[in-house]
């Protein structure tokens, strides 16, 4: 009798593991630009060849669906539906569908190995394949080989938290369409009304005429977990990260050499923008303006200020006219066991460091714990450290 209890226990475990592997993913969709096989992404050996094909095979699909994208480089503007050289193409997340790149793919040992930094996979703006190389960010909104590149590879806009993009370098998105539109924002990636999820991703070389180079959020929670943003530009805010009404969440991510014409060379809160920082670095960055590692502010319409949460983040060697870490301007962030160091200011001169600038603030931030070194006050309307 003991023995038929164990048997029966044992094939309810299995039962039910069997059930649980069917609930995690309903469809998996393979993509390799490789596959010579009947491309309709039911095998590696018979991939989509383009991820838009993948996108719209996951559409209709019973959710939740993974796309397994082998190692390679994938432009929004090539599939069945899509136009060559359409600017306005771009990768769109769909609620319910998790995108992970990294996978070895075919003429691999283990098609199904997942290494993001081997097997690199790349989602490119770049729809000529022409892009130089070696140019500088402050470069990337105007360079002429970038006239043609998507105005957003990716878009996260109108979807929750089930939308996920893992294990990709995004990249050469130029966002530099006509004003009044959503095209000069987020040359890498653009949100509107909504709360994607973002894990393990590079943005790297992306640009925007006004706001938001790597990324802009309008209006928008997204999570960004184990990230990097380097030598993205934006012509005005924000060259990494520019965000809107926005309160996005991350954790572990860097942000490095990127820049901005204004304010906010890694990134700029604006307009109740309360986003939490979790172990995220800053280094490098540069604003011709305010806030070369961060800018908290608002804008002449508005009065209400962001007032962002920062805990256990470096802000180092970073750049700007005013607040060479961190600017605030009628905003209160809170910051908790954070460090500034080796930052510069242009105003005070080149001997101030480690510099948070608190303009017309309601109250002076929370620095619990906040390692400080360098102190140097050159103004009373502002607050240096």
């Amino acid at each position: 009798m003991q023995t038929i209890k164990t048997l029966s226990f044992r094939a309810i475990c299995i039962l039910l593991l069997g059930l649980l592997c069917n609930i995690s993913f309903a469809k998996i969709i393979y993509v390799d630009d490789d596959a010579a096989g009947t491309n309709n992404g039911t095998s590696w050996e018979n991939a989509y060849v383009y991820l838009q094909d993948a996108l719209a095979d996951a559409v209709t699909a019973e959710k939740p669906v993974e796309i397994r994208v082998a190692q390679g480089i994938y432009t929004p503007n090539k599939g069945a539906n899509q136009t060559p050289g359409e600017r306005m193409a771009t990768f769109q997340l769909i609620n319910g569908v998790t995108i992970a790149g990294g996978f070895a793919g075919l003429n691999m040992p283990d098609p199904n190995a997942n290494d993001i930094e081997m097997y690199k996979t790349i989602l490119s703006g770049d729809l000529n394949s022409d892009d130089l190389e070696d140019v500088s960010p402050s470069d990337l909104p105007n360079e002429s080989t970038r006239a043609e590149n998507s105005y957003h590879v990716v878009r996260g806009s109108s979807t929750n938290e089930t939308a996920i993009l893992d294990g990709f370098i995004i990249t050469s998105g130029n966002a530099n369409g006509p004003d009044q539109t959503q095209y000069p924002f987020g040359g890498g990636m653009y949100n509107e009304n909504c709360n994607p999820t973002i894990r393990n991703c590079t943005f790297s070389e992306n640009s925007a005429l006004i706001a938001g180079g790597g990324i802009c959020n309008r209006s928008c929670n997204s999570t960004l977990t184990d990230c990097t943003f380097i030598s993205n530009r934006a012509s005005d805010d924000g060259g990494g990260m520019f965000n809107d009404n926005s309160c996005p969440d991350l954790t572990n991510c860097t942000f490095t050499s990127n820049s901005a014409g204004g304010s906010g060379g890694a990134i700029r809160n604006k307009a109740m923008s309360t986003g939490t920082f979790t172990n995220c670095t800053f280094s490098s960055n540069t604003a011709a303006n305010s806030g070369g590692g961060m800018d908290n502010s608002i804008t002449d319409a508005e009065n209400t200020g962001s007032n962002t949460q920062l805990n256990n983040c470096l802000f180092e060697k970073n750049t700007a006219i005013y607040g060479g870490g961190m600017s605030c301007y009628t905003s209160s962030p809170i910051l908790t066991n954070c460090t500034f160091r080796e930052n510069s200011v242009y105003y005070t001169g080149p001997t101030t460091r480690n510099h948070v600038n608190v303009q017309r603030s309601k109250q002076q931030p929370n620095l619990d714990q906040l390692y400080i070194c360098y102190k140097r006050v050159r103004r009373r309307r502002r607050w240096d450290v």
